[in-house]
C-alpha cells in the first residue's frame, strides 16, 4: 500500500471516533445582523434543534456592522471544527464585488451547510401610478430614460441587484437610491420620493393588500401564493431570471465532511417540520432545505449570477 494512502487510512481510522463524538462542547452561531430579524430568529431555532438532538448548548452571537463583514470575518478566521457556524443571507455573495480589500474570501473561506428559507422579490409601484403590468412598467421607464428612480435596502442588497438585473434585461435607464433598509425604501416609495422599489415580496404584502402599492412582477420560480395575479419575471419575459433572497448556514472552509453531514441532517430535519413551515409563513418566505451537494451547487451558481449582475450594472466596490 502506498505510504500516502496508508497515512490517509490511519488518519481516517483515528479521526472517525472524534467525529462520532461531535459535538462534545458548546457551539456558537454568529449572525451578522442585530437580534430580532429573520436570520437571527432562524439561528435561534437551529440552536434549539441542535441542543435537542445533539445535546450541546448553542450560543447565538450577534456581530452586526460593516455590511456583514464583521461577522463574516469572525467565522472565516475560526477553527474549522464545527463549533463556529454562520447564519447569513444571499447578501454574503455580493461582498467580493462591493467591498475592496476584504481580509477573507466569501466563497473560498466558507462551506455551506444548507439553506433554510427563500423569498422571491417583487418590483412594486404606488397604487396611483398608471402601471399595471410588466409591459406597462417597461414602457413607463423607456418613456422617461434616466428619470425614474428606485429605492432598495442598500448597495448590493437583493432588491438592488434584482432591479439592476431587470433593468439590464429590458434595456432600461433607471437610477438607484440606496436606503439603510427595506423599510426606509418602502416608505420612500409610498411617499413618492422614489418611483418604485424592489424587495422580498413578504416585506411589501401589507402595503399591497392595503391597496397602497402594486406588485408588477415577482422573481420566483412560481407565482407568490399571496400574489396569484402577479406574473413572475420569467412569465413576463421568456429570458427573465429566477432571483431569490435566501438564508443560509455556513461553516469555515475545512470543516470535516462528517461534521457537515451531521449538521445538515439535523437542520434539514428541522426545516421540514410543520412548526418551521409555520415560521416561514409568518416571515413570508418558504422552507428551502438542501443537501450538501445541492447547497454547494447553489453557492457557486448564485455567486456567478450575482457577479454578472454587478458587472453589467457597473456597481463599483467601495
Amino acid at each position: 500500500m502506498p505510504i500516502f494512502i496508508y497515512a490517509a487510512f490511519v488518519a481516517l481510522c483515528f479521526s472517525a471516533p472524534l467525529y462520532a463524538q461531535y459535538p462534545d462542547h458548546p457551539i456558537r452561531i454568529v449572525v451578522p445582523f442585530p437580534p430580532g430579524n429573520a436570520p437571527d430568529l432562524q439561528a435561534r431555532l437551529v440552536g434549539e434543534k441542535i441542543t435537542a438532538e445533539l445535546k450541546q448548548p448553542v450560543i447565538v452571537e450577534n456581530r452586526p456592522g460593516g455590511n456583514t463583514v464583521i461577522g463574516a470575518q469572525v467565522v472565516a478566521q475560526a477553527k474549522p471544527d464545527g463549533y463556529t457556524l454562520y447564519m447569513t443571507t444571499s447578501q454574503h455573495l455580493t461582498l467580493p464585488s462591493l467591498i475592496k480589500d476584504l481580509a477573507f474570501d466569501p466563497v473560498r473561506d466558507f462551506v455551506p451547510v444548507t439553506t433554510l428559507s427563500a423569498s422571491e422579490l417583487s418590483i412594486t409601484v404606488r397604487s396611483e401610478v398608471a402601471v399595471n403590468s410588466y409591459a406597462d412598467f417597461v414602457r413607463w421607464a423607456k418613456d422617461k430614460p434616466g428619470a425614474l428612480t428606485y429605492g432598495s435596502g442598500g448597495i448590493g442588497s437583493p432588491g438592488h441587484l434584482t432591479c439592476a438585473a431587470v433593468a439590464d434585461r429590458a434595456g432600461l435607464s433607471v437610477r438607484h437610491i440606496p436606503y439603510k433598509g427595506v423599510t426606509d425604501a418602502m416608505a420612500a416609495t409610498l411617499g413618492g420620493t422614489v418611483d418604485f422599489t424592489c424587495s422580498a415580496a413578504a416585506n411589501l404584502l401589507v402595503q399591497i393588500k392595503a391597496g397602497k402599492l402594486k406588485a408588477i412582477v415577482t422573481t420566483g420560480e412560481r407565482r407568490h401564493p399571496a400574489l396569484p395575479n402577479t406574473p413572475t419575471f420569467r412569465e413576463a419575459d421568456a429570458a427573465g431570471m429566477v432571483l431569490t433572497s435566501w438564508s443560509i448556514l455556513l461553516a469555515p472552509r475545512g470543516t470535516p465532511v462528517p461534521v457537515l453531514e451531521r449538521l445538515n441532517a439535523v437542520v434539514t430535519g428541522m426545516i421540514r417540520t410543520p412548526e418551521y413551515v409555520k415560521f416561514t409563513d409568518r416571515i413570508g418566505s418558504a422552507p428551502a432545505p438542501r443537501s450538501l451537494a445541492e447547497v454547494a451547487e447553489l453557492f457557486v451558481s448564485e455567486e456567478k449570477l450575482v457577479r454578472d449582475i454587478i458587472r453589467k450594472s457597473g456597481i463599483q466596490p467601495e
